[in-house]
């Protein structure tokens, strides 16, 4: 795998409230992103969900978006965790690895939540380009 590169992490302490860009966020195997809306660290481990723990974000699908469509997003409008350039996130799914000191697993294709659809009136498939969830290693 190459060498790619974090360039936002994003959480919102509530479900349907705004997403904020922070310096760094504490990622906790089994509980995702502490202070993020899908936090579980509160939640009895068997009641957790590993596909709620984080997700990722390709800029440059982000920007291809954009770009060859009228669609006026912000990367905060995806709603996704961590924003990526140099990654082929899809090539990830069903695969553990490394960013930083953080072991990840792709789970599967992020579908973007119903915000930034009522805002495209676009189809999920071509939100979702590089958008994908991923569950915290657990050593």
């Amino acid at each position: 795998m190459g060498n790619g590169n974090v360039e936002g992490i994003f959480v919102a302490t509530v479900t349907s409230g705004p997403i904020e860009r922070v310096e760094e966020v504490s990622a906790v195997a089994g509980a995702g992103l502490e202070g993020d809306r899908t936090w579980q660290g509160e939640l009895p481990v068997e009641q957790r969900e590993a596909k709620r723990e984080i997700t990722l974000f390709a800029k440059e699908g982000v920007d291809r978006v954009t770009r060859d469509t009228d669609l006026e997003l912000t990367y905060e409008d995806l709603r996704r965790n961590i924003m990526t350039t140099g990654i082929d996130l899809m090539s990830l799914i069903g695969k553990r690895f490394r960013v930083g000191d953080v072991e990840l697993e792709g789970i599967k294709i992020a579908h973007p939540c119903l915000h930034p659809r009522r805002r495209s009136g676009r189809d999920r498939s071509r939100l979702a380009e590089g958008c994908c969830r991923f569950s915290l290693g657990r050593g």
